[in-house]
């Protein structure tokens, strides 16, 4: 028997409230009175006695947890499991899909004199009208897609029976109550039985009816099953997926979905609709207005918490919120992603993370995003508060949209990092994918501002006191919104879906999208006419920087007209920035010459050479490198500019393991990694977060010597359940960050 058997249990006064509204409920949809009457315990037994002991009476149920759970698609939730996590097992379905359980009876069952009723109630406070109060009785038949329940065996003393739920069902954790129901010189008595632990009911992306039903059996693993994965990160010409464990059926992690769920304000009668639940876990998942899951924090300091790029997954992020109902500290874009991603796997609705690298922050909703400079050339953030990240992550679900006109479901995109508000609260979407690439940003919801995430132009300005008013220097249409990278389903690889949110720079179907997100574009094309054209700057780099080594940069002008041109000087630059909000530190600068330029010339100007002691102290989190140029042009009082950025490649881990484990066996990792700087690797720990939840361990290190070899070792256990399994593994130091790999390991 897979199912605990629970007993009734005496009320609280809660209870009691709960138990007369009911009744009330009850009495007016059949407009008789009724009794209800819950057996008292007998001290002599752990039994409860029924009353009087001639009626038919639930002793207690079986709710057939191991096969329910596989027919399901939740045999995977630590909950169901006594063996998984703790003592629990609980019954996890998802919506729209039959359920078994067996009913067993102080006798036999007899339908011409027996009348029994299921009561399914969910929420606050439930009620018939919000759908949140289900009351049938048994019954021979199926009646698909609503509530029932029919009789599909009668054995001695029990009745097998099979649940159906409606493709609608409100999702969340649901009480069950089974009535006897006797009516006797008018009144009718329900003899009832309380289950104990609430049934889970989910969202059901394997049902045809519902809304986020998705038809690939290869996305459903992905999407939906799959635990593991990868964020990317880094810029557009070098990405690179970041181990993540999602960890959605681990331990506490459902029922603090649900948790978040439960206390937000998102009413009950509205926990059917993906569209909102989704909507509102964006909001739960940060912190600012609501006392979310995560602060966020991009100062690069992270005293009194955890740094961004330490964590490997959402389980102790979530594990920890369950526990303190404290926002958990810290988080960044890729991290509030993570979160939400499990967040909705958890609850059913297939989600992935989705990285845009040369991301927009557009504040002023005009689709141009504008960069103020000073003579310099460096990046003045006093006159906009409009950005661009080397990389943001969000996520996409799927679902249809019956909210909107035809054409929109599928991919939507959602976001948590806390950026703008959205109806006074700070969160995003959902906006569909579909909407934002054909330019319909007007669509629920928040489509402008996603569009100009992927979609914005670029616009660069010098402001001094100078100039009597702003000088456009450099009109970029082509540098935001680049290799727009998710995981590819069920391997390894990046799978780019720029295409999803957007027409081939350059083509008619782009120019339309624009047009209809931006109405006037008059502004747009008077600033691309006014860009100067007759010098430009080319900078050139070391490709592939191990960090440690020197960075050597270049800057080549080209004229382009046929004239002589004369560049009056400028400033050849290097700094480091973060990834989010342009933070940035100057490390070095050149002066550029005084060079004439032939008609049609290419001329190299500067070579700078930029060592590891200039530019290591000055690096944020992901070590990144801006390099930019700039200078005027003396016969037209025009400024040229030029910029890039890359990141600076770290070592790689090492880890060695079995390949193959039995479930349950212990066994050991072996982790080598190289210091490739002249300074030594403090405050080590191995970090270690895997598909057992007994394997999020951290084990204290030695330092690391100067340009030295880390080697070490942890025991890890394999998980119960079998199958291919992911092991991520990080080496964490104050020095340096995202040193981690995975490896998959085979559990027998």
């Amino acid at each position: 028997m897979f199912g605990r058997r629970m007993r009734a249990s005496a009320m609280s006064d809660e209870s009691e409230r709960i138990r007369n509204r009911w009744i009330s409920v009850y009495e007016e949809y059949t407009g008789r009175k009724i009794r209800v009457v819950f057996p008292k315990p007998d001290p002599m037994s752990d039994r409860s006695v029924p009353e009087p002991e001639d009626k038919l009476t639930v002793m207690d149920i079986d709710l057939e947890i191991g096969k329910n759970t596989i027919d399901h698609h939740t045999d995977d939730y630590d909950i169901t499991d006594v063996l998984e996590y703790d003592t629990r097992e609980m019954l996890v379905v998802r919506r729209g899909q039959k359920f078994d359980m067996k009913i067993n009876l102080n006798r036999d069952y007899n339908p011409k004199k027996d009348d029994v009723r299921l009561l399914f109630k969910f929420g606050k406070d439930p009620l018939p009208s919000h759908g949140t109060h289900k009351e049938f009785n048994l019954s021979e038949e199926d009646l698909p897609n609503e509530w029932g329940a029919y009789i599909t065996k009668k054995g001695s003393k029990s009745i097998n029976v099979s649940v159906m739920t409606p493709s609608t069902c409100h999702v969340g954790k649901w009480t069950l109550h089974i009535d006897v129901v006797k009516e006797e010189n008018n009144e009718r008595t329900a003899y009832r039985y309380a289950h104990k632990f609430p049934i889970y009911i989910l969202f059901n992306p394997w049902c045809k009816d519902d809304q986020v039903y998705m038809d690939d059996k290869d996305l459903l693993n992905e999407y939906v099953l799959n635990s593991t994965g990868k964020i990317y990160v880094g810029t557009p010409k070098a990405p690179y997926g970041r181990p993540w464990n999602f960890g959605q059926f681990d331990g506490n992690i459902l029922d603090c979905i649900l948790m978040l769920l439960d206390d937000s304000k998102l009413k009950d009668r509205a926990r059917n609709d993906p569209v909102l639940v989704s909507r509102k876990l964006s909001a739960l998942i940060n912190s600012p207005d609501d006392n979310g899951v995560l602060t966020g924090n991009w100062s690069g300091f992270y005293e009194g918490g955890t740094s961004p790029s330490d964590w490997q997954g959402s389980v102790q992020i979530l594990e920890e919120y369950y526990e303190t109902k404290q926002p958990v500290l810290y988080g960044q874009c890729w991290v509030f992603s993570g979160v939400l991603t499990t967040a909705c796997r958890a609850i059913g609705i297939p989600a992935r993370s989705v990285t845009n690298f040369s991301s927009a922050h557009d504040t002023d909703k005009n689709v141009i995003i504008d960069t103020y400079l000073d003579v310099m050339g460096e990046i003045n953030h006093r006159f906009t508060g409009d950005s661009v990240w080397n990389f943001h992550v969000w996520n996409d679900v799927w679902m249809t949209r019956p909210d909107l006109d035809a054409g929109y479901d599928g991919w939507q995109a959602i976001d948590a990092t806390p950026q703008e508000t959205s109806d006074g609260i700070l969160c995003m979407g959902p906006m569909s994918l579909r909407a934002i690439k054909e330019g319909h940003v007007n669509q629920p919801y928040d489509g402008k501002f996603v569009f100009a995430e992927v979609n914005g132009d670029r616009v660069y300005w010098i402001r001094s006191d100078n100039f009597g008013e702003d000088m456009l220097i450099y009109y970029d249409k082509n540098s935001i919104g680049k290799k727009i990278s998710t995981k590819y389903p069920n391997r390894s690889w990046r799978e780019d879906v720029t295409d999803q949110y957007k027409y081939p720079e350059g083509t008619p179907e782009a120019d339309q999208a624009v047009n209809r997100a931006c109405g006037d574009t008059s502004t747009r094309e008077r600033l691309a006419k006014s860009v100067p054209k007759d010098l430009k700057f080319d900078l050139t780099y070391t490709e592939d920087v191990i960090i440690g080594q020197s960075i050597d940069v270049s800057v080549k002008i080209t004229n382009t007209c046929s004239e002589s041109r004369v560049l009056d000087g400028g400033t050849l630059a290097i700094y480091s920035e973060n990834n989010e909000r342009d933070k940035h530190k100057m490390i070095k600068t050149m002066p550029i010459g005084k060079e004439t330029i032939a008609p049609n010339e290419e001329k190299v100007l500067t070579i700078m050479t930029c060592t590891s002691k200039e530019y290591f102290p000055q690096l944020f989190d992901f070590s990144y490198i801006r390099i930019s140029a700039i200078g005027l042009v003396e016969t037209t009082l025009q400024s040229i500019y030029s910029t890039d950025s890359f990141q600076l490649q770290k070592p790689g881990v090492v880890i060695t393991c079995p390949d193959k484990v039995k479930a349950g066996d212990k066994f050991e990792i072996h982790v080598s990694v190289e210091n490739p700087i002249d300074i030594p690797l403090t405050k080590c720990k191995l970090k270690v977060e895997g598909h057992n939840s007994k394997n999020k361990v951290a084990f204290k290190q030695d330092d690391v010597k100067a340009n030295g070899i880390f080697e070490g070792k942890c025991e890890l256990i394999a998980g119960k359940k079998k199958g291919m399994k992911e092991v991520i593994v990080a080496l964490i130091c104050d020095e340096l960050m995202g040193l981690q790999n995975e490896k998959e390991i085979e559990v027998e």
